[in-house]
This record gives structure tokens, C-alpha cells and sequence, in this order.
């Protein structure tokens, strides 16, 4: 990671998003059809963000059944272990 924290990703990232703006102020095409053009990649980045969000309500939704499941496993072999200590320290 370098010193501002960024690493490596974030370092693409910024760099990516510089070369882009520099991209666009240089464009051959009329102002009017880089705002399209900009409200048409927004609209798209709008639906994949949105696609991301129901898949991560969709995973979250199946850790959380299966973390339930597996509490409700190890309660089941606690109350198991803790009848067979009892009957165990009765037998004595």
C-alpha cells in the first residue's frame, strides 16, 4: 500500500477516472451528445449497481439461514451433551 493508502486498486481506479474526464474534455462530439452519452453510462452503472444489491440481499439472505441453522445445530448437541453430564454425575 502506498503512503496515501490507496494500493493498488485505488491507484487504477483514480487514474482511471482522470484519463476518462481528460478523454471527455477532448472529445470530437458536441457537448450534447457527451451528456447522452454520460446519462446513458450513468443509467447503465445505475442498473448494475442495482443488479449487485438484490444479489447481495439474496446471499445475505442465505448466510443468514444457513448460520441460523447451524445455531440451532450446536444448541441441539449442547442440550445433548449437557443430558448426558447430568445423567453421567447422577449415575456417581
Amino acid at each position: 500500500m502506498d503512503k496515501y493508502g490507496y494500493g493498488i486498486l485505488g491507484t487504477f481506479v483514480i487514474g482511471a477516472v482522470v484519463g476518462a474526464s481528460v478523454g471527455l474534455l477532448f472529445a470530437p462530439q458536441k457537448g450534447e451528445d457527451t451528456r447522452k452519452w454520460i446519462g446513458d453510462k450513468l443509467g447503465e452503472l445505475e442498473g448494475e449497481v442495482e443488479a449487485m444489491g438484490k444479489k447481495l440481499k439474496t446471499q445475505e439472505s442465505k448466510a443468514e439461514e444457513v448460520l441460523n441453522k447451524k445455531i440451532q445445530d450446536l444448541e441441539k448437541q449442547l442440550s445433548e451433551l449437557l443430558k448426558k453430564s447430568k445423567t453421567a454425575s447422577e449415575a456417581k
